[in-house]
């Protein structure tokens, strides 16, 4: 196996990822904006709808992913080829039965798609409806296939590869749906390149692999798994399925309440947003990329004292991406679509606020988030997602009977605050710098605050701007960005921690010129 540094492999996987997704989301803002003009909402709200049922039909692979990872750390460091090869078999083993699970349970729930849907806002019959879904579970059950090798890849901390790999298949794929659908204008054959698609994605990762590393993928079968590590990796998975299963539903209801208890055509106009709303986070995101690690190290080898210093110096940069791109959004969206999709794809500003909130409310909480996880803190914390989960959807129907579509969002945006911004501080900061967490909470508070206030003030200069079209758009970004740096910059530009970050930048950039 190759052997080079893991910073230079943390490296690559995040700057070629960074790259990779922003060419990638300029591919899907593109086909996003084809898709609309020839087939309309209906169809935007039912792909949006049934992208959410999937997700949840899909819950028998949670966990198997991140075990399968964890598993092949050891034998890949050793070179224990015979035993990564038998691991290999034995997930694709599981991933094959975790296709057929999907498929049954996709089944299962066919009969029920007239709950959710309101069919009387659609313009086509239950059966295409239903043939629509039958693709998506396929769709999903071929991603299963031969995904075992894309895992390794990610052991062998070589993930930039597979994240090459799917990306230039993702945009080859928009490209021949966005002509097909110019073409036939047929939804049906845009579903099957996209199974095409995903099935060559893992097929040509799986080659890949079997090329780069002949040795490991040479049929060797002298090795099997053992019961113990079989037990091991099935109590790997299930500690992890509790904690992501939750997550899951948690993330994965929102378009299904809506369509069900308000109006399914809301889904293809929250979808836009959302759209806009995934690839900012994606991109903020790899901010954080590869931070997991060097948490771990420094917490093994800092004092408490040290430890505490350097998160707060790394939440209070989460904090400032997250508001910054928190305002922006917030601001600008109701600007932009408009623009970019029609006035008739436009929701109201209450709506778009609770969107966004939702995304600061988890945005904020990625460095609490990942000290928990680096402190190994899985069995105190992995109960509240089914707990968040349950809370949800409660809490998002009554809302949503309540005060409408924002009342989904708002929901999931409180119950997203109470059981995973409190309860990740709370363990970060009681079992693992052994202090009070009651200043960090005063601290969020004010966050929170500084946050509302930069909205008011950007929302009020953006609001002066009459100018319509593109040119208006420019300009409203222009004054936004310009408004909400300037306002963090007094916020936060004063405080210790924000000192201590540009004192780090600064070294860094003077150690790579040297």
């Amino acid at each position: 196996m190759e052997k080079s540094s893991r910073t230079v492999n943390t490296f690559k996987n995040m700057s070629i990822s960074l790259i990779l997704y922003g060419i990638s989301y300029v591919a899907v803002f593109v086909a996003r904006t084809f898709f609309v003009r020839i087939l309309g909402n209906d169809y935007l709200s039912i792909s949006g709808l049934f992208t959410n049922v999937i997700t949840l039909v899909s819950f028998s692979e949670l966990g198997l992913g991140a075990a399968s990872v964890f598993c092949l750390y050891q034998p890949i460091a050793e070179k224990d080829y015979s035993k990564i090869n038998a691991l290999l078999r034995f997930f694709g083993n599981l991933y094959k039965i975790v296709a057929g699970i999907t498929i049954l349970l996709g089944i299962i729930l066919l009969p029920f798609l007239p709950l959710m849907v309101d069919m009387e806002d659609l313009s086509f019959s239950q059966v295409y409806l239903r043939l629509v879904y039958i693709l998506f579970i396929i769709n999903t059950a071929v991603s299963y296939i031969l995904v075992q090798k894309k895992l390794f890849l990610t052991a062998d901390q070589k993930n930039y590869i597979a994240n090459i790999i799917q990306q230039i298949i993702h945009v080859i794929q928009l490209v021949l749906q966005t002509v097909f659908l110019v073409a036939t204008h047929n939804y049906i054959g845009y579903l099957i390149i996209q199974i095409v698609c995903t099935f060559l994605t893992n097929f040509i990762t799986s080659c890949y692999v079997d090329k780069k590393y002949p040795d490991i993928m040479r049929n060797n079968h002298s090795e099997e798994i053992g019961p113990e590590q079989r037990k091991e990796i099935s109590q790997n998975i299930t500690s992890i399925f509790f904690y992501k299963i939750g997550a899951v539903i948690l993330n994965g209801t929102d378009n299904i309440i809506i369509s069900a208890f308000i109006k399914t055509l809301l889904v293809g106009l929250c979808s836009n947003y959302t759209l806009v709303i995934n690839a900012v986070n994606s991109v903020a995101m790899q901010c954080f990329n590869g931070i997991g690690a060097s948490i771990g190290n420094h917490t093994l080898k800092a004092s408490k004292k040290d430890q505490e210093l350097v998160f707060r110096e790394l939440d209070l940069f989460c904090v400032i991406v997250f508001t910054f791109c928190s305002v922006c959004l917030s601001v600008l969206l109701n600007a932009l679509i408009p623009v970019w999709l029609g006035e008739n794809y436009k929701l109201d500003q209450g709506t778009v606020f609770a969107l966004v909130f939702a995304f600061y409310i988890t945005g904020v909480n990625q460095i609490p988030s990942l000290y928990r996880t680096s402190l190994g803190l899985f069995k105190d914390a992995r109960f509240y997602p089914l707990f968040a989960a349950a809370s949800n959807i409660i809490l998002s129907i009554a809302l949503a009977k309540l005060i409408g579509v924002s009342g989904v969002f708002w929901a999931t945006a409180i119950v997203r605050f109470v059981f995973f911004t409190l309860i990740d501080s709370r363990l970060t900061y009681k079992k693992g710098f052994e202090m009070s967490p009651t200043s960090y909470y005063l601290k969020y508070c004010l966050r929170i605050a500084v946050f509302l206030i930069i909205y008011f003030i950007a929302s009020v200069a953006v609001a002066y701007n009459k100018i319509p079209g593109i040119t208006g758009l420019l300009i409203s970004v222009i004054i936004c960005v310009t408004i909400t740096t300037i306002c963090l910059v007094i916020a936060y530009g004063w405080k210790k921690e924000s000192k201590l970050l540009i004192t780090r930048v600064k070294t860094l950039i003077k150690h790579k010129k040297g």
